[in-house]
């Protein structure tokens, strides 16, 4: 499974409603910032689920994932989002999920049912353990169920009931789910859905707009396209470099392959197949994490060049100076002068 950046990137700008710190977070799980530039790219689904199972393990709140979504109480989260809050009708904003999902990752997806008396719209998750698929699936019909306030009507029974198919964590919680999806709330149930009227498909969104909703289309198209050409696989490397780097581990080839259950030789394949290589990544990271030493700390040269891999220190001074062409003192006094 794949995960869009910008929704990890989402979680990471709210660390503080957590208690946690950012640069912890990102160690905990083996993150680093390099990886994390574009938020319209992709990563393994893997780091998703280590940061939101830590951070609600560390919150010891059962009901930390809908206060979390009380406190953003934004539904246009990246181009998917955005897309859905400006669709015509709630049809059409289902339609759009349908057809854009991978704009998110491929964690789930929704499938609409209906019946003589109502309508279904079930989430179901693809990847991940008991625990997170519970955090992803109340997060997920939490939206959904405020996508129906934007729905230009004066009917109060849109949303009919709420089924989860895990059940509720303390029977006390049972009035702040009542409250909050404003609707009967079922656990322990076939399915995890939103119960609508049969009428709600048909109904306008207020915020609906069909000029920008095409142009947007067009921009998540064309991110889709680049998707599907650019794999997720480098960062998974560059990622697991940086964490070794950024430790003293090791970071060899065979190791690298290893921790991603692969040989050297498939390693090599797949850095190949993205145009790239194990040499390039790994001086990349070594240049970030060059900078970040040279920048915030006041390490040693002999320190850095150890920390950073190199066997000496007129190594990585080599090295440091035909990526920049200054020395890494040079470097360091000239970035210390530009902040004065």
């Amino acid at each position: 499974g794949k995960i869009r950046v910008g929704l990890i990137l989402h979680v990471l700008d709210n660390c503080d409603f957590f208690n946690v710190r950012r640069e912890a977070l990102l160690d905990q799980c083996n993150l680093n910032e390099v990886s994390l530039i574009d938020p319209n790219s992709f990563i393994s689904f893997i780091y998703f689920e280590k940061i939101i199972l830590y951070l609600y393990k560390n919150s010891k709140d059962s009901l930390v994932v809908l206060k979390f979504f009380e406190k953003n109480n934004s539904l246009a989260n990246g181009v998917l989002g955005y897309l859905i809050e400006i669709s015509s009708s709630l049809q059409n904003a289902i339609e759009t999920f349908e057809k854009y999902f991978e704009l998110n990752g491929s964690i789930g997806k929704i499938e609409l049912s209906k019946s003589t008396e109502d309508i279904m719209l079930e989430w179901k998750c693809f990847f991940g353990g008991a625990d997170f698929v519970r955090y992803a699936t109340e997060y997920k019909l939490a939206w959904w169920a405020k996508i129906l306030y934007l729905i230009k009507s004066d009917s109060t029974d849109i949303l009919k009931a709420v089924h989860f198919k895990h059940d509720i964590s303390n029977r006390s919680d049972n009035k702040f789910y009542n409250d909050f999806f404003k609707c009967p709330v079922y656990f322990g149930q076939s399915e995890s859905a939103i119960i609508l009227s049969k009428n709600a498909l048909e109904l306008p969104l207020v915020t609906a707009n069909r000029a920008l909703y095409e142009n947007i289309e067009s921009f998540a198209k064309s991110i889709i396209k680049e998707s599907g050409e650019i794999s997720f696989f480098s960062n998974n490397v560059r990622s697991l470099l940086y964490s070794q780097l950024y430790s003293n581990g090791n970071f060899s080839r065979e190791f690298i392959a290893e921790k991603l259950e692969i040989g050297v030789r498939t390693l090599s394949r797949r850095l190949h197949e993205e145009n790239t290589k194990y040499s390039l990544i790994l001086d990349e990271v070594r240049f970030e994490l060059a900078k970040k030493y040279l920048e915030n700390y006041d390490h040693k040269i002999s320190h850095i060049s150890k920390s950073l891999g190199f066997y000496t220190s007129n190594a990585f001074i080599t090295w440091f100076k035909f990526s920049t062409n200054k020395s890494p003192q040079k470097y360091r006094e000239d970035f210390i002068n530009s902040q004065n």
